[in-house]
């Protein structure tokens, strides 16, 4: 890897967009890359060139906002020797362009439902571009999986320095709407030196993604922005300017695993788990994660992995069993299971057995879905009477590749039925042998 000064400059700053809300976990970070993954080690850092680390607010500027990120970056060795400032800044947006709506009613939105982040970047961006050649904007959910990062995301630049936009697309296993299924996460290292990406940025894409968000798309993100643009019903017509336009940039948006986006549905839901040892297993290069970490090993059961359980209605967990009284329509239990490293697939059985107590009127349904939600099968189980406890057992087999399953057991019967499920236990079976196997299913 290179190692003279302008190889040690390409990298001219992180970024992190922050709102005033996520200062404290702004300031976990700090802490957490000072005692735990240093930016730039002793010797990486000494004598060098060193980026800069700038903060970017949303609002307007606030004293209170920048004082305890100073304080933060002085009373950490680590991270100040790993760079050559600190920078707070402001973007000072208007309230109609500082919008972040996930769900739910907006009474005001004319720039889109995700103005805030949107408008964020562009502003930052703006700021920096006379002074700086790549960033690398960081979230703060954005975190580094090993020492010595910042020498990674310089390699990164060191190997793409004509690139204009150098990240990950999602790697986790969601299902992900094609259109954007190969869209590069913000979470990125931009060229904001480059006078041509800027041009490309300020005078075509922006204006095109603000008026498709007006007219089209109020929920669509800035990095979401180009592979729609570029998935477009006119881009079909071969000679399509914009087509034209495309084929000539398109070189200039890179993939790569120093940065690893694992923010899907289904890793921020808890259904699928990836410790940093999973991460640096799958993808080698990685420096960083975007993207929930599992805070231990506690959801593997062996070669078998549980996901988050999830109760719903009058559903309860004790020591003795899963429960429900009351509002049975309502009541479930859910969790997700996988075999690391390795998808469940057609060979494949998934066998629950249980113990089910309850009036002859109730029982228990059981489902197994895939991460889209389609079902792969389910079973009914009625009691006999209540204090006559009946063993039952569910396999299913699995007919198509999934990274994971769907456990669901719902409840059904008379409102006042008392319904428990004891010895709750799920296996994996190939060949009709288990190779797989936890009888702590409902426990973490």
């Amino acid at each position: 890897m290179p190692r003279d000064p302008e190889f040690q400059r390409m990298l001219s700053a992180i970024v992190c967009p922050l709102t005033p809300r996520e200062l404290p976990t702004a300031l976990n970070n700090l802490a957490f890359w000072d005692s735990e993954a240093p930016p730039l080690t002793r010797g990486e850092a000494a004598g060098k060139p060193r980026p800069k680390l700038v903060f970017s607010f949303n609002g307007a500027p606030d004293a209170t906002l920048v004082q305890p990120l100073v304080e933060a970056f002085e009373a950490l060795p680590v991270v100040r020797q790993s760079f050559e400032a600190i920078d707070v800044r402001f973007c000072d947006l208007p309230p109609e362009k500082d919008v972040y709506a996930r769900e739910g009613e907006v009474k005001y939105a004319p720039f889109g439902r995700k103005s805030g982040p949107n408008w964020m970047f562009f502003e930052t961006m703006k700021a920096l571009r006379g002074e700086a050649e790549f960033v690398f904007l960081m979230e703060t959910d954005c975190r580094p999986l090993i020492p010595n990062w910042i020498r990674r995301i310089r390699k990164a630049c060191a190997q793409n320095e004509d690139a204009w936009i150098i990240g990950s697309h999602y790697c986790g296993v969601s299902p992900l709407h094609w259109s954007i299924a190969r869209h590069i996460n913000g979470n990125a290292l931009y060229h904001i030196g480059d006078p041509k990406f800027w041009d490309f940025l300020e005078t075509r894409f922006w204006p095109w993604l603000n008026d498709h968000i007006v007219k089209t798309m109020p929920n669509l993100a800035y990095d979401c922005g180009w592979e729609i643009w570029l998935g477009r019903a006119e881009m079909e017509y071969a000679a399509s300017y914009d087509w034209v336009r495309a084929r000539e940039i398109l070189q200039n948006f890179r993939l790569s695993n120093f940065v690893v986006n694992l923010a899907g549905a289904a890793e921020q839901a808890g259904d699928y788990l990836w410790t940093p040892a999973d991460i640096l297993e799958r993808f080698p290069g990685a420096a960083l994660v975007h993207g929930p970490l599992a805070p231990s090993e506690a959801h593997r059961r062996g070669p078998l992995s549980l996901g988050r359980a999830r109760l719903e209605g009058s559903a309860r967990v004790d020591e003795a069993g899963l429960h429900a009284l009351g509002g049975l329509e309502r009541a479930a239990f859910e969790r997700s299971l996988w075999i690391s490293a390795q998808p469940l697939e057609e060979g494949h059985e998934v066998a629950v057995t249980y113990t089910l107590d309850a009036p002859a009127d109730a029982g228990v349904s059981l489902q197994l879905r895939e991460p889209n939600g389609r079902l792969i099968g389910a079973k009914k189980h009625l009691g006999t009477g209540a204090g006559d406890p009946q063993k039952g057992r569910f396999i299913q087999p699995i007919t198509t590749a999934v990274p994971y399953v769907l456990l669901a057991v719902g409840f059904r019967g008379p409102e006042d039925a008392p319904i428990h499920v004891t010895n709750l236990r799920c296996g994996v079976r190939r060949d009709g042998a288990v190779f797989a196997q936890t009888n702590r299913v409902l426990t973490d």
